[in-house]
This record gives structure tokens, sequence and C-alpha cells, in this order.
């Protein structure tokens, strides 16, 4: 797949029912179950990003959920978003954050050890879990 240029990229995943806007730039990677990927216009996905809407529950069961990203968002560089993520227009996710569950308007997920999200100047620790550089989860 990452051998297509974007168009083809689009068509394809299309194809295999995913939503996507337009203007949509991937230099990550989609991994599975394109049917629950809805992703909005002008957003971005870095490379080595992963949208994943499958996540693994006690080690047996693969539990799959819906990814939304809003319009005008972008993925950084090794974020992943996971199973029922749902990033509202605007969300920036940065460089080895991991995100799941719904992001605010705006907001920004970081990539530290305490999982903040930063919303409209604010920061506040959340749910979110962060990815750190090293690769273990905070």
């Amino acid at each position: 797949i990452r051998a297509l240029p974007d168009p083809l990229q689009h068509l394809f995943w299309r194809a295999l029912g995913a939503r996507i806007g337009s203007g949509f730039s991937l230099d990550g990677y989609l991994v599975t179950a394109f049917d629950l990927i809805a992703i909005g216009d002008n957003v971005t996905v870095e490379a080595g990003a992963t949208i994943n809407p499958s996540v693994s529950e006690d080690g047996i069961y693969l539990i799959y959920k819906p990814v939304s990203i809003g319009s005008n968002s972008l993925v950084s560089t090794r974020a992943r978003i996971i199973a029922g993520a749902c990033l509202s227009r605007g969300t920036h996710v940065m460089p080895y954050a991991l995100a799941q569950g719904y992001i605010p308007g705006g907001s920004v997920v970081s990539g530290d050890k305490k999982g903040t999200v930063r919303d409209s100047g604010h920061t506040a620790v959340t749910s979110f879990l962060a990815y750190g550089p090293e690769g273990g989860l905070g």
C-alpha cells in the first residue's frame, strides 16, 4: 500500500470502507479494519504514526472500536491512535503519544509519562496514556 501515490492510496482505503476527507496526508500507517476509520479534511498523519481500531483486552480478546480524527488535526511522528479514540477538530497528537477515548477540539495530547492534555492553555492530567520515547507506557 505504501508504494501507491496518495490519491491511489485514498481510493484503495475508501474501497475498503474508510471514510477519508479531502486534503488528507499520510506518511504513517493505517493498520486494520479500514471500515472503522473516519478521517476529516486536512488531516496529516506523519511518518511512523499508527491508527489502529483494534485493541487486545486481557491478552485474550481482540476488540474493535471505531476511530475518528476530526478535520485540521495532526498526528505526529510515532504517535498511536487506538481503538475507540475520537479526536475532535484541530487536535494535535504529539510525537510518541498514545491517544484513546474522547479528546476535545483544539487539544494537544503529549507523550510525557503523565499523559497530559492541554486544552485552551490549561494542562490537566487525564486518563490518556502516553507512549514515551523509551518505549514504555506512562
